[in-house]
């Protein structure tokens, strides 16, 4: 179950995104006017790469659109395996971030996992 007070609007950023999204071991995502750009490229005139990623916090839903789009996942309810709708990202304790959405069966916010990987792990 979702431990935190969950969200329905979009959220403030984070200071330092609590993830990489730009393939490094360590934190390195910055949001620039709700789209994430990597902190490890550019000089002191800017960052080069990046810009085309939603902000999970403060855009969600195109966040959760890029990511379907880009991964070909669906998102399910990690309880019952049901396709979640109204999703949103919330901060963990990890630090991380992490999907849920409305699960119309449970009839409750849940936590995301994604299809397509719980397929893979149950082939293994």
């Amino acid at each position: 179950m979702i431990k935190q007070l969950i969200p329905t609007e979009p959220q403030q950023c984070p200071v330092q995104m609590p993830v990489s999204y730009f393939g490094a071991s360590y934190p390195d995502s910055q949001c620039i006017e709700g789209y994430l750009w990597d902190e490890d490229s550019g000089d002191d005139e800017g960052f080069t790469s990046g810009g085309d990623i939603p902000c999970p916090f403060c855009n969600p839903a195109d966040h959760a659109d890029y990511m379907k789009e880009h991964d070909g996942d669906e998102f399910v309810c990690e309880v019952c395996d049901t396709k979640l709708d109204k999703l949103h990202w919330a901060e963990t304790e990890k630090p991380s971030v992490k999907l849920y959405g409305h699960c119309p069966k449970c009839n409750c916010n849940q936590w995301a996992g994604y299809k397509e990987a719980k397929a893979d792990a149950e082939e293994t």
